[in-house]
């Protein structure tokens, strides 16, 4: 389906109890994408991006705007094959990153750098050595938002689930906005995201963890 497409059938199915908007559509079709990148999955793992450092420089550095971070995972010199040969997604603990196939000390796999979260940036904490275009920035990456409903580029949920997760979303989330139903946003995520969270695991994993570089949704 297209955005315009989801948007209709979703006021046609709800807008009669809800009276919903175009515009109050969109808004709701952004936070089901938002809620459905809201993973630390293979699918939306980004490793191909790279950031050109100064000599003696420890930043801060800017984290990349293409595709946009939702969660920064770390910097490396790591080729990608070596970064997810294994089929890995990084899990963070109490005492630093590690691959769940491990234990393995992700502090030798990644640079060690201070994260600033708000700052939408990192700083190395030893200065580097050399400028070079070989520290490859890993994170995971966030939704796009739907800017109209004729941006039909920006909806990545699969066509699969327009129905089930866009459409279907968009009336539990005005149940839950409009009368306060209880559990609305769990309900959301265990009975239509799981779902989609599931095939996108059963895609990386069933082909040793394959995904695609720049983080799109690879169905």
């Amino acid at each position: 389906m297209t955005v315009s497409e989801i948007l209709n059938l979703a006021i046609g199915e709800f807008g009669t109890r809800y009276n919903l908007q175009v515009s109050d559509a969109l808004r709701l079709l952004n936070q089901i994408q938002a809620m459905a990148f809201d993973a630390d999955l293979q699918a939306f793992l980004v490793s191909d991006q790279f950031v050109t450092v100064s000599t003696g420089v420890k930043g801060p550095y800017n984290f990349p705007t293409t595709p946009p971070v939702r969660r920064f995972v770390g910097v490396t010199q790591f080729t990608q094959s070596q970064l997810m040969g294994t089929g890995q997604r990084f899990i963070d603990l109490d005492f630093g990153l590690v691959l769940n196939a491990g234990p393995v000390d992700s502090r030798n796999m990644f640079e060690d750098i201070i994260i600033d979260t708000f700052g939408r940036a990192f700083t190395f904490n030893i200065s580097p050595s050399d400028v070079t275009d070989a520290y490859r920035m890993v994170y995971y990456r966030r939704a796009p938002s739907i800017r109209s409903a004729t941006d039909d580029t920006n909806l990545l949920i699969p066509v699969e689930y327009h129905h089930s997760l866009c459409v279907q979303g968009i009336g539990a989330l005005a149940d839950y906005s409009i009368y306060g139903t209880k559990n609305g946003r769990l309900r959301i995520q265990e009975d239509m995201i799981k779902p989609f969270w599931d095939s996108l695991n059963t895609t990386t994993d069933g082909n040793r963890g394959q995904l695609i570089s720049d983080g799109t949704v690879g169905l």
